[in-house]
């Protein structure tokens, strides 16, 4: 009789095992070339440029005017950023081979045969009689039962967009933005404007586009000023620090305490003149830009401060003056040029205003 380990050789376990998962690899082949196929028929055309998809709509955007401009916008976006992209993946495999072995054997012997004898035996008076009997059988029984089971297992889930395509769909999005496709002047009622009042309404619209110009010119003007008086601030500290350095050399090389006295009061007359310069420095270019007559000089200003201070002159600092002055001016015309603007926007406003309703007063009449 073969032993139970006998029952498992000659099986194929290269196969059984190897079979499945060889099929899985093909699969996830497959199904990756079906994703690109996707790609490529779905996302591009036959000139291997991008299918994109247009939408339309309208948009009404309201103006600080109090009319409303009825706008039709469209928007394009490629089709793979608005469709499921199939992307199966196989996960897991799972190959299981049950198999079982039962065996069982029973064996019985016996001898059946029968057969008698008898015989009598003895000397004078005794006699002795014998009988015996011999029976022999034999059977056998055996029984066995074999079984197998085999069951493989996959799982396949969509992986959504790969990863590649989707950093080209966000760069793709990035650079979508609506487009106006047309635009008309509508008043709060839905009406198109004409006549005076379409008039009115572009003035409008060119005064709000000028006044956007002119406040970046504003801006950009005193942020020149005040770079113009930084820099006079800066010369003043450098003037002030060449200034100390020369003294503090005279400090140490002074023989007596009269002479350091002396040089110690130059010095804090100095710090003191260049303090008060820092802080009035402003209002000073201010007050120069108003003379119109004559563009007046530091020197002119300053010069009797600055000597009492142990500086000699000042005309270091005249072209960071005279620019200083310069970009205030230019800065006071932007505002002026702003307030015009402003004034001309109010004044039609009212115009507009006034008009409004007189054609309800009309309407109401009919």
């Amino acid at each position: 009789m073969s032993s139970v380990g006998d029952q498992f050789k000659g099986l194929d376990m290269k196969n059984l095992i190897g079979g499945p998962l060889t099929a899985a690899a093909e699969s996830s082949v497959l199904l990756a070339r079906n994703t690109a196929d996707f790609i490529n028929d779905v996302g591009f055309d036959s000139e291997q440029k991008t299918r994109n998809v247009l939408f339309k709509y309208q948009r009404n955007l309201p103006d600080p005017d109090g009319n409303v401009s009825n706008q039709e916008m469209a928007i394009e976006l490629p089709l793979l950023a608005i469709v499921p992209i199939p992307n199966l993946q196989i996960d897991e495999v799972n190959v299981v081979f049950d198999m079982e072995v039962k065996t069982s054997e029973r064996s019985e012997d016996s001898l059946s045969a029968s057969a008698k004898l008898s015989a009598t035996a003895g000397w004078g008076p005794v006699k002795v009689s014998i009988t015996g009997s011999v029976s022999t059988s034999k059977s056998n029984t055996r029984s066995s039962d074999n079984s197998a089971k085999y069951h493989v297992d996959v799982r396949a889930t969509n992986h959504g967009v790969p990863e590649g395509l989707a950093r080209v769909l966000d760069m793709m999005a990035a650079s979508v933005a609506p487009n106006v496709l047309s635009s008309k002047a509508v008043d709060p009622n839905g009406k198109v404007l004409t006549g005076k009042s379409k008039e009115r309404n572009q003035k409008l619209k060119e005064l709000r586009e000028k006044r956007f110009q002119l406040e970046t010119a504003e801006t950009a003007a005193k942020d020149s000023f005040d770079m113009a008086i930084n820099d006079l601030i800066k010369q003043g500290d450098n003037k002030q620090s060449n200034f100390h350095v020369e003294r503090h050399k005279e400090l140490n090389d002074a023989k007596d305490d009269k002479g350091k006295t002396e040089i110690t009061n130059k010095i804090e007359k100095n710090s003191h003149f260049w303090g008060d310069f820092k802080t009035d420095i402003k209002s000073t270019v201010i007050s120069a830009a108003a003379v119109e007559a004559e563009e007046p000089t530091l020197e002119s200003l300053k010069g009797n401060d600055a000597k009492a201070a142990g500086e000699e002159k000042l005309v270091d600092l005249q072209k960071y003056f005279t620019k200083a002055i310069k970009d205030y001016n230019a800065w006071e015309k932007s505002k002026q040029d702003l307030a015009d603007n402003k004034e001309q926007y109010n004044a039609t406003m009212m115009d507009v205003e006034t008009t409004d309703k007189a054609l309800e007063k009309a309407n109401e009449a009919k």
